[in-house]
C-alpha cells in the first residue's frame, strides 16, 4: 500500500494521517464472496486487508457497499469486485469523529499479470471521501484462504472501535478466533 498526503483532509486517525517513514507497506489481502453464490450472480463483495505495519499488524475489512449517504452503510450486490465500492460499513473512532474507509478499484483485475489497482480513502459519517493511499495486489487464487482477519483485535493505529461495533462484530469473530 503506497500513502498518498490528502492536504486539508485528515481523518484524526494516526494511521491514516502520518505515512510510515518510507510511504508504503505490505499488504495481503482475500477477495470473498458473502453469500457464496455462483460467479454468474451478484453476491455481496468482501476485500479483507492485513497490512503489516512495523508495530504489528492492522486488519481492515470492507464489503461491498454504496458510496453516498446513506449507501454507505448498506450492503449492496455486484457480479464483479471491478465494479464495486468497497467500505468499513462500520466507523473507526477518531480525534475528529467518526472514520469510515472505502477502496474503489481502478478496473478489473488484470487477467494476465493478476494486478489489480485500488484507491483508498477515508471519510465521516456524511462528508466527501478523501483519498489517502493506493493499494496495488498481485492476485492468486487460493494464496489467501486461510487470512483470519480480526479488526476488533488488530485496530489501526491512532484509531478506536465504539462499544455499539465491537457488540455487534464481537460474536463472529470470536468464534472464528476458535477457529
Amino acid at each position: 500500500m503506497v500513502w498518498t498526503r490528502t492536504a486539508g483532509a485528515p481523518a484524526g486517525i494516526r494511521f491514516i494521517d502520518e505515512p510510515p517513514a518510507s510511504g508504503r507497506e505490505g499488504v495481503t489481502a482475500r477477495l470473498s464472496r458473502g453469500a457464496g453464490l455462483p460467479e454468474s450472480m451478484p453476491d455481496v463483495l468482501g476485500l479483507g486487508l492485513r497490512i503489516d505495519q512495523a508495530h504489528g499488524a492492522v486488519d481492515v475489512n470492507l464489503s461491498s457497499t454504496g458510496r453516498g449517504f446513506p449507501g454507505r452503510f448498506l450492503l449492496a450486490l455486484h457480479r464483479s469486485p471491478a465494479s464495486a465500492w468497497f467500505g468499513s460499513l462500520m466507523p473507526y473512532g477518531g480525534t475528529q469523529g467518526p472514520v469510515l474507509v472505502a477502496a474503489r478499484p481502478r478496473g478489473a483485475i488484470d487477467p494476465v499479470t493478476g494486478e489489480w489497482t485500488l484507491d483508498v480513502y477515508h471519510s465521516g459519517v456524511r462528508s466527501k471521501w478523501h483519498r489517502f493511499a493506493e493499494l496495488r495486489l498481485l492476485t492468486r487464487r487460493g494464496d489467501s484462504d486461510e487470512l483470519r482477519l480480526d479488526p476488533l483485535m488488530r485496530v489501526p493505529p491512532g484509531a478506536t472501535t465504539y462499544e455499539w461495533t465491537r457488540l455487534l462484530r464481537e460474536p463472529s469473530y470470536r468464534r472464528a478466533r476458535r477457529g
